[in-house]
């Protein structure tokens, strides 16, 4: 079921703003941006009483000044009763910002999960370079692993190679291939052997989007897993952006596509609220 869900977001996403991936990806993560931006001033204009919220502000900056005059009289009991008067102010403020919350959820999430399965990669090029890891328990350490070999897709360092420990929070033993190949509109599908085991990947070569970066082969377990290490988007297009184990292995939780995003919405959400006077 939530297979299913994530397929057809990504096919909703893919209708609306999958002509933005013909363009290079910092203009796409801004185009992103400022269509988020765009729709929450949109939902804030539409669905809030402007009239009270600017009125609510002014009165909230007024306190500020009679709490500042107060406190350097010593009014205590002033002081109380601003601080009362101001938290129902606020209370009033969180009451006005629930519609347009509700209203602007169902499309933010709809953009967020489209970038997040669309953006955080280049999608890899014919005979472009890409790393494919086999991480396994650090039992296997010292073993070999086997890449099927398959028409279109050529390995650069032997299809056969050792397992190695490597450090890191989990133990783990890891095989690495790097394998390029020919465009193609269909993924091709990596066979990763080692021992009795086999494990697939799929890899999509020479298109606009691409393929899952990690697989984990068994429900509920790290490992075994197997990772294409694809090309990260620069961050506003100038500084590189972190993989997945960067960062003591938190590089995912800030992908760079999602700082991109953010240092667009940020400023331009509040640019534009201020330039259209919106509250």
């Amino acid at each position: 079921m939530t297979d299913m869900l994530l397929r057809a977001t990504l096919a909703v996403g893919d209708l609306l703003f999958g002509w933005a991936l013909f363009i290079p990806p910092v203009l796409t993560v801004a185009v992103l941006g400022i269509l988020t931006s765009g729709l929450m001033l949109a939902v804030r204009r539409w669905t809030t009483d402007q009239d009270l919220l600017g009125r609510a502000d002014a009165d909230k900056r007024r306190l500020k000044v009679l709490m500042r005059e107060a406190k350097a009289v010593k009014d205590k009991a002033a002081v109380k009763r601003l601080r009362t008067t101001n938290g129902e102010i606020a209370l009033k403020l969180m009451g006005a910002e629930v519609k347009p919350s509700l209203l602007a959820i169902l499309p933010l999430v709809l953009i967020g999960t489209w970038g997040w399965y669309r953006l955080g990669y280049v999608p890899p090029q014919e005979d472009e370079p890409v790393l494919v890891e086999l991480s396994l328990p650090a039992s296997a350490a010292g073993s070999v692993a086997f890449l099927v070999p398959q028409e279109g897709i050529r390995v650069k360092n032997g299809y056969v190679t050792h397992v190695e420990e490597v450090e890191g929070r989990i133990p783990a033993a890891v095989a690495k291939w790097t394998v390029c190949g020919k465009a193609a509109a269909e993924p091709f599908t990596l066979v990763l052997n080692h021992g009795k085991s086999r494990f697939e990947h799929d890899l999509l070569i020479g298109q606009r989007t691409y393929a899952t970066d990690i697989v984990l082969h068994e429900p509920g377990r790290l490992l075994p897993q197997s990772y294409v290490r694809m090309r990260v988007p620069k961050i506003a297009g100038l500084v590189e952006g972190p993989q997945l184990d960067d960062w003591g292995g938190y590089g995912a939780l800030l992908p760079s596509w999602v700082v991109t995003y953010l240092l667009v919405v940020i400023p331009f959400y509040f640019g534009t609220k201020r330039l259209f006077r919106l509250h």
